[in-house]
């Protein structure tokens, strides 16, 4: 299976809360250093202020030297710095990517080179975490990596969460990105537009929407009025199911319009702003 990639606005995401929290540690780290050295120099003029009064013999200078260097050595040594932990939004972020990486894994270890998995696709309407065009037409797959049994009516979708022993922890958590979508129409709404465009140049063509689930413990539930046309996890992946949702048929001159249209349709939603 052959890959493009159009863009990674996850892994810059990650890559962006890194270098911040790496940012903030050097910083740290470097007032840390500064205190340290303050604190040793301290402790070294008290030992020199106590030596020069008692060379002197003078008395009250000797016992305000030894007051020195007991204050001096007595200080609370400054607490090392660490690097802290993953944010909520970095640990969603590198969660989505996984996910993202374990359905390119699966593809790739099932399909060949007449497929072509392009990742990163964005419209007006959102961005479609992989596309998928071959032989058998066009597939936009959205990726999600919940646990929890995934349940869906029409629109709605929710999940139960259950933790590792198998005790249910939460129910009823609402499924949606941070605009209020659900999964569906996550996928549904980009690729209608997708659609359209496609349809300019090749009236007959289909976008075939897909929910991938990637978690290890994710569960599939009841489903209702489901209005895409596919939905697994990702280690129970029917492929030739999944691949025979579709009717179309793509030669291979086809696939590659089809391919450099989509570059095209992103390049036009995600070029630079000119006033």
């Amino acid at each position: 299976m052959k890959k493009i990639v159009l863009s990674d606005h996850t892994a810059s995401q990650i890559d962006a809360a890194v270098q911040e929290r790496q940012r903030q540690y050097h910083t740290s780290l470097f007032s840390y250093n500064e205190a340290i050295i303050k604190r040793d120099a301290r402790k070294v003029q008290a030992r020199s202020r106590f030596s020069d009064a008692w060379k002197q013999r003078h008395i009250w200078e000797i016992i305000g030297g030894v007051f020195s260097v007991i204050g001096a050595y007595a200080a609370p040594k400054p607490s090392r710095p660490r690097m802290q932990a993953a944010g909520d939004k970095e640990k969603i972020w590198s969660a989505g990517n996984e996910g993202e990486k374990r359905v390119e894994n699966f593809l790739a270890e099932n399909l060949d080179d007449q497929w072509t998995l392009i990742g990163g696709y964005k419209n007006a309407r959102g961005e479609i975490d992989q596309i998928l065009v071959g032989p058998r037409g066009v597939f936009a797959i959205e990726i999600k990596y919940n646990n929890g049994t995934i349940f869906c009516d029409g629109d709605r979708w929710w999940r139960t969460k259950y933790d590792k022993y198998g005790n249910m922890v939460e129910s009823n958590v609402p499924i949606a990105d941070k605009r209020g979508r659900s999964p569906s129409r996550q996928v549904n709404e980009s690729s209608d537009l997708l659609q359209s465009f496609l349809q300019k140049r090749y009236p007959a063509i289909q976008v075939y929407r897909s929910i991938i689930w990637a978690h290890n413990r994710s569960r599939l539930g009841d489903f209702k009025n489901l209005n895409i046309d596919y939905t697994a996890i990702v280690h129970d992946w029917n492929l030739d199911r999944f691949l025979q949702t579709s009717t179309y048929q793509l030669a291979q001159e086809e696939q590659q319009r089809i391919i450099e249209s989509i570059r095209k349709d992103h390049a036009y939603y995600n070029r630079p702003y000119k006033k």
